[in-house]
């Protein structure tokens, strides 16, 4: 009897390990071989293009030829300059420099024609219901997950092969040693325990780095916001008539500017625990996982778009952070959702390395991380106004502020888990 539940045991086992290695496999496809062949991926997060291409869905977009777009074709292109985030929809007419484009589901044309050189490609399949799967899959939590399911098929081969009765006691040791000897199999045991392995120090790494981030940047809020006061500050500027705790804190975000070039500024806002020193690189890459010190760590830092101006004189300027668990970064932004929060929290200051300013927030929400909102570019048309009335209609709580061509605004952005990310707009005010 004993033999039987055994050998019900190890079916169980054996058919759990291939149905995980299955499922990693399944996954895994579609959203990584199209990549060997050149072949980007992208996800479909708003409704513009319903209801051939749906929301949560991936698009396969092949490099194209700007000369071989013909109308009709749907196509992938840069939303600005120096900008990473894209547009998919449907060319409508080519004109010599520009594709002029539209969404199937919009009642009007795009409102900027697509120039030529802001092709990405065209797209070649809709693979429906991928959007979240690959937004999981590339997340941190998600690896996290796929190596565990991958680590446990592997736990469940070697635990059917420890319990796989033997009759005898000499048929077990001749079979253990078999299996010794079946290198094959051996090999596949040790990746499945140094997967386990390396989870266990994913996971310790990760708490570690949280510690390190947090030490790092309150010893530079330290330098900043609470260096003794002296009787004068050699802070000098004839144009401003700043206080003496601004001249303090523009003097001690001077000094880390000197230690580190590309501190660029420092974001305060008035309640939520953000308060950082502003990083601009050279590419929207190296500080995604690099601190001030420049040293590697998964939480970052605060840093601005690389194609904007770091005196924050761009009509349009954003500022990315992480959304960490612990929430550090710009984790704690998700807070002002509850209207309560917000008002409590209506705007923030920016320390640039000679300026102070106040923004006011007018707008937040949960966007595709595909969305015109990460355009910085703009040319001397009305399109800037209506940028910013849909910012304003896009909110979730009517602030009542509703800014113009003229003003100067800023986007937070954060990842999300009810979108691709989290953003709050805010106003200089005056």
């Amino acid at each position: 009897m004993r033999k039987v539940v055994k050998k019900i045991i190890v079916r169980i086992l054996n058919l759990t390990g291939i149905l995980l290695m299955i499922s990693v496999i399944l996954l895994m496809i579609p959203l990584t071989l199209p990549k060997v062949f050149g072949i980007k991926i992208y996800g479909v997060l708003t409704g513009s293009m319903t209801p051939a291409y749906s929301i949560g869905g991936v698009v396969y977009v092949k490099e194209e030829n700007p000369e071989n777009i013909q109308v009709g074709d749907v196509i992938t292109y840069g939303m600005g300059s120096g900008s990473d985030y894209v547009m998919t929809h449907r060319v409508v007419e080519v004109q010599k420099e520009h594709f002029i484009t539209k969404g199937d589901a919009n009642d009007a044309v795009d409102p900027e024609p697509v120039r030529k050189d802001r092709l990405i490609g065209k797209v070649i399949y809709f693979l429906p219901g991928m959007a979240k799967i690959a937004e999981g899959v590339n997340s941190p939590n998600g690896k996290y997950i796929l190596i565990m399911m991958f680590a446990a098929s592997f736990i469940c081969w070697m635990v059917g092969e420890m319990i796989l009765p033997t009759g005898t006691v000499q048929k077990e040791e001749k079979r253990t040693k078999k299996y010794l000897k079946d290198k094959k199999q051996f090999a596949l045991q040790l990746i499945g325990i140094v997967m386990i392995v390396g989870a266990v120090v994913y996971l310790g790494s990760t708490v570690l780095g949280y510690q390190k981030s947090r030490k790092e940047y309150d010893a530079l809020e330290e330098i900043v916001f609470y260096q003794e006061a002296e009787e004068e500050t050699s802070f000098q500027d004839e144009e401003n008539s700043f206080s003496e705790e601004d001249k303090r804190i523009l003097e001690g975000i001077g000094r880390l500017h000197e230690e580190n070039p590309q501190v660029i500024g420092w974001i305060l806002f008035d309640g939520l625990e953000i308060s950082y020193p502003i990083m601009q690189g050279e590419d929207n890459e190296y500080y995604l996982n690099h601190s001030f010190s420049k040293e590697e760590n998964k939480a970052g830092s605060i840093f601005m778009e690389a194609s904007n101006s770091k005196e924050f004189e761009d009509s349009h300027t954003i500022i990315y952070g992480h959304n960490m668990k612990d929430q550090s970064m710009f984790g704690s932004l998700k807070k002002l959702k509850n209207k309560n929060i917000y008002e409590e929290n209506k705007g923030f200051m920016i320390y640039t390395l000679d300026q102070v300013y106040r923004y006011n927030i007018f707008s937040y929400y949960d966007v595709s991380m595909y969305s015109d909102v990460y355009n910085n570019q703009f040319g001397p048309d009305d399109y800037f106004q209506l940028f910013l009335d849909q910012m304003v209609k896009n909110s979730y709580y009517d602030t009542g502020i509703h800014p113009v061509r003229e003003d100067k605004i800023i986007t937070l952005s954060t990842c999300s888990t009810e979108g691709n990310r989290f953003v709050v707009h805010g106003v200089r005010a005056e």
